[in-house]
């Protein structure tokens, strides 16, 4: 026991001198002219200190090597400093989510906040409320960034429960508006966009494949979808309507079920994921693009395909951050609509007759 104590006091020594001799946020004012308080409100993402001196406290602290004790200070402001972003992502990353987090974390640096990322399956069923409670309570956040919710979203009721402040990029289920707050673009336009300009087109006869039923986003591109077949006076066909997952395999799948039962002459997608698996399928069967059939993407991301495809592209980059922004915003509204698209016209698509 004698030499267990020996040793305890060893390591303790030796783990306080190395304390010692680290910068400390003394250090770190004293440096930079400006009181302890200061440097703290720097680190803690305050907003009551100039842009100069923050940098210059960020330059000393880093050239000294000194970084807070987030625990430490967590105890003291009952804050972490951390920002949950949730994904769903079904296992695989999208352009969208890489520009999302890009976005997310280039804002978040500004005030010296950090993100903790969750990745959820999109199923609500897969979502399951005791493991997001078990998460946060082993890695407690300040806040949080839903991505792409559902009509049913678990995540959102255990946040709000949790008493988080919420920021969802997509349209929220209408009973929880007034208890959060979201961002996104305008989805029922950009569906009813891309539906007029294949009617202008001449298209008739108009496929839709959507995303997961359970997904609000979805909800809006089929209003879009409906908007502007109704103005062409045609009458609604669920036989044309599908719904996907967003992948290349379920693109494909689709693919082969629909492209020799149907006669249309257009596909909307969801994403260019599910264009690629359709492109696929397409060559498959013997049906040329746009010859035969003409293709339009609801979402885009960096996928090359041949002929290139028609797409809407999103700044989802911009998307990120405003969702920070709108975190520490008070006073904004509770349901914001940012324009962040633009129609990509390519060779995916022609004109009929």
């Amino acid at each position: 026991m004698k030499q267990y104590a020996k040793m305890n006091k060893t390591v303790y020594e030796y783990h306080k001198k190395g304390c010692d001799d680290m910068a400390n946020i003394n250090d770190v004012a004293r440096k930079a002219g400006v009181s302890k308080s200061t440097v703290s409100n720097v680190f803690n993402g305050k907003k009551n200190v100039s842009d100069e001196i923050r940098q210059k406290v960020f330059h000393i602290a880093d050239n000294l090597g000194y970084y807070p004790n987030k625990l430490a200070s967590a105890l003291t402001t009952k804050r972490t400093g951390l920002t949950g972003l949730f994904i769903d992502n079904n296992s695989r990353f999208r352009h969208m989510d890489y520009k999302l987090i890009e976005g997310v974390s280039r804002e978040l640096r500004k005030t010296n906040k950090h993100m903790i990322l969750y990745l959820q399956a999109g199923k609500d069923n897969d979502v399951n409320a005791m493991d997001i409670n078990n998460k946060l309570i082993a890695e407690p956040i300040d806040e949080a960034i839903i991505i792409a919710p559902m009509v049913k979203d678990i995540r959102i009721n255990e946040l709000i429960d949790m008493r988080k402040p919420i920021v969802i990029i997509g349209q929220a289920p209408n009973h929880l508006l007034p208890r959060v707050k979201c961002l996104d673009v305008d989805n029922i336009q950009i569906s009813y966009e891309v539906t007029k300009h294949l009617l202008e087109l001449g298209h008739r006869k108009i496929a839709l494949i959507n995303s997961d039923s359970n997904m609000t986003i979805s909800i809006d591109r089929m209003k879009g979808y409906i908007k502007a077949l109704k103005e062409y006076h045609i009458e609604y066909n669920p036989e044309y309507t599908f719904n996907s997952d967003n992948t290349e395999e379920m693109g494909q799948q689709l693919g082969s079920r629909i492209l020799n039962q149907l006669d249309m002459t257009a596909v909307i997608t969801s994403s260019d994921e599910v264009a690629s698996g359709l492109y696929k399928e397409a060559e498959q069967c013997g049906i040329a693009i746009p010859k035969d059939l003409s293709i339009f993407a609801l979402g885009g991301t960096d996928k090359q395909l041949k002929p290139d495809l028609c797409t809407v592209y999103v700044d989802y980059e911009k998307l990120g951050k405003q969702a920070v922004t709108l975190l520490s915003d008070k006073e904004a509204r509770t349901n914001q609509v940012i324009d962040a698209y633009e129609l990509c016209i390519a060779d995916s698509i022609k004109r009929i007759i």
